[in-house]
């Protein structure tokens, strides 16, 4: 007689939805899910719940208080916002003003394990095209500010994370004719394959096109440039105004910059490349103003440097978990430094 599978956690509902799962428990999930209708009706009523906070969404990562929590979920503290055609779900959670049931347990266990990301971001929907998104129609658009990160799947099941600062827009009916999306900053992808309707991700200058894949892409505004990693399967990489490009397969590391050609890596530590959407913060003999320009985008403070001389100095390390002050600390110990604070604000120095 073969053991009962395990019943998931109100918990493990809500990341499953989130997109944040592991492949081993979403796996788990959809082996449940599989044994009983009910089981996909409990998830189902989830759902319902989640998308009556559409628009705006919010979701909220580790570092998110139960405080704040509590105060994005008060409706008399939400912005009020038009619909149409609400969900059965959302007219209850109108009327009602709170969740009830394992539903409502569920979004505040998440709350608490933080399951989804740092921060709340907005869907926004406008006319006419955006960036180089080819649509004719409305665009939506996914944003992140600094701190901030967020899990989201698109409407064929295609898997994104967005880092802090960064951007996504993708065409409302995207999925329908074609399958391509607009970045600005970080974002990791794990892509649905489909041969008729490849998957494509512009920035300002270049373009890279799945073959079936996990990648993760940085793409900052500054420098015009973009990094590309292939955890998994393959991507052609070119720039925007060219039909030449250059195939990566896993393991690859290259750096597109806005002219010139790519500068590739290959065997390179993925992991350490995808650091970021495990939550950590990972670097390896980076210059300080580069660290703390990261820093600055994941925990929402302003940092100094003394000196220019400070900027040839270079860190090796991996943070998870810190607050800024230890980070800090930790930086300044490694590197021989002082550092001060004031507010939001601080000072790193030569001792």
């Amino acid at each position: 007689m073969p053991e009962p599978l395990p019943i998931p956690s109100d918990a493990e509902l809500a990341r499953y939805l989130s997109g944040s799962a592991s492949h081993a428990e979403a796996q788990a999930i959809e082996r449940w899910l599989d044994a009983a209708p009910e089981h996909r009706q409990r998830l189902e009523d989830l759902r319902l719940v989640l998308d009556a906070t559409e628009p705006p969404r919010m979701v909220w990562d580790a570092g998110t208080s139960w405080h704040r929590l509590v105060e994005r979920l008060e409706p008399a503290r939400r912005p009020e916002v038009v619909r149409e055609a609400p969900t059965p779900a959302a007219r209850r959670f109108a009327s009602t003003g709170r969740l009830s049931g394992w539903v409502g347990r569920a979004l505040l266990a998440a709350g608490l394990a933080g399951l989804v990301v740092t921060g709340w971001y907005v869907e926004r929907r406008a006319a006419g095209a955006v960036g180089h998104v080819a649509s004719a129609g409305p665009v939506s658009e996914r944003r992140t500010g600094r701190g901030e990160r967020v899990s989201f799947r698109l409407a064929d099941g295609t898997g994104v994370m967005l880092g802090p600062v960064s951007r996504l827009v993708y065409s409302a009916d995207y999925g329908h004719r074609t399958r391509e999306v607009q970045l600005e900053g970080d974002g990791y992808f794990e892509v649905v394959h489909d041969a008729s309707r490849p998957f494509v991700v512009r920035t300002a200058t270049a373009q890279v096109r799945d073959l079936g894949t996990r990648f993760a892409l940085r793409a900052r505004p500054r420098d015009g440039g973009l990094d590309v990693v292939v955890a998994e399967g393959s991507v052609a990489l070119g720039h925007a105004a060219s039909r030449d490009s250059l195939v990566l397969t896993r393991g690859d590391f290259a750096r597109l910059p806005a002219a010139g050609r790519a500068v590739v890596r290959r065997n390179v530590n993925v992991e350490r490349y995808l650091g970021w959407t495990r939550g950590e913060l990972v670097f390896e003999r980076t210059p300080l103003p580069a660290v703390v320009e990261e820093l600055e985008r994941w925990y929402d403070v302003d940092i100094q440097l003394a000196s220019r001389d400070l900027e040839s100095r270079l860190l090796t390390g991996t943070f998870r978990d810190k607050p800024i002050p230890d980070v800090l600390t930790l930086i300044a110990s490694s590197l021989d430094l002082t550092v001060s604070r004031s507010g939001q604000r601080y000072l790193l120095a030569d001792r």
